[in-house]
C-alpha cells in the first residue's frame, strides 16, 4: 500500500474523530472506510482497526450524527471524539496469567480453544499444563479502561472454559526492576 500524505482540509471542511466499537479484522475497517468513501461529501476517510477509531474530512456542514449513522446502517457503532488522545499500542499486546486447576495438556488445549473462539483480539495463546500458565497476545486498545476489561474477560473465559473442572485463573503482572529487566511476578 503507498504511503499516503497527511489530508489538509480546507476552510469548507471539518474533521471529525470517532472511536469505533464492533470491528473484529481489518475488513472491518476497510468496510467502514469503503463505505464512508463514496458519499460526496467525505473527502478523506481513515479508520484504524488497531486503535478502533476513525478520523473522517467532511464538507463542513454536516454534522457527526449523519457519519454515525452511516456507520450504523454497516452494523458498527461511533461514538464522536472532539479529538484524539494518544493511543499507546504496538502490533500486539502481551499477557500473562497463572491457570491453576489444569490436570492435563488436554486441560490446556480445551482453554486455548475456548480463547480463540470467545475473543477475537486474540492473535495467539499458548497454554501450558506444565507450567500452569498462559501467555496471550492480543490486539487491544491499550487505554487502562480497554486493558481492564481485557484482562477481566480473559480470566473468566479461562474459569469457564472446561465446565466440570475448577480452573482458577490470574492475571501475572510483568515488574520492571533497575537493570531493566523483566521479571514476572503474581498480582497481589
Amino acid at each position: 500500500m503507498p504511503i499516503q500524505k497527511p489530508y489538509k482540509p480546507s476552510p469548507d471542511e471539518k474533521t471529525l474523530y470517532f472511536d469505533i466499537t464492533g470491528m473484529t479484522c481489518n475488513g472491518c475497517a476497510e468496510t467502514i472506510t469503503s463505505v464512508l468513501a463514496r458519499e460526496t461529501f467525505v473527502k478523506n476517510v481513515n479508520v484504524n482497526f488497531l486503535t478502533a477509531r476513525a478520523s473522517v474530512v467532511v464538507t463542513r456542514h454536516i454534522p457527526a450524527e449523519t457519519v454515525m449513522k452511516i456507520i450504523s446502517e454497516v452494523g458498527f457503532g461511533a461514538t464522536k471524539q472532539t479529538k484524539f488522545e494518544p493511543v499507546l499500542i504496538s502490533d500486539h499486546n502481551t499477557f500473562y496469567y497463572v491457570v491453576s486447576g489444569m490436570t492435563s495438556e488436554r486441560d490446556a488445549a480445551a482453554i486455548e480453544k475456548f480463547l480463540i473462539q470467545h475473543n477475537s483480539e486474540i492473535q495467539s495463546c499458548n497454554v501450558r499444563y506444565s507450567t500452569q500458565a498462559a501467555e496471550i497476545r492480543a490486539f487491544v486498545n491499550a487505554s487502562p479502561e480497554k486493558i481492564i476489561a481485557f484482562n477481566e474477560q480473559i480470566i473468566a473465559y479461562i474459569q469457564s472454559a472446561i465446565p466440570d473442572k475448577t480452573i482458577v485463573a490470574r492475571e501475572l503482572k510483568p515488574v520492571i526492576k533497575e537493570s531493566k529487566e523483566v521479571e514476572q511476578t503474581y498480582n497481589n
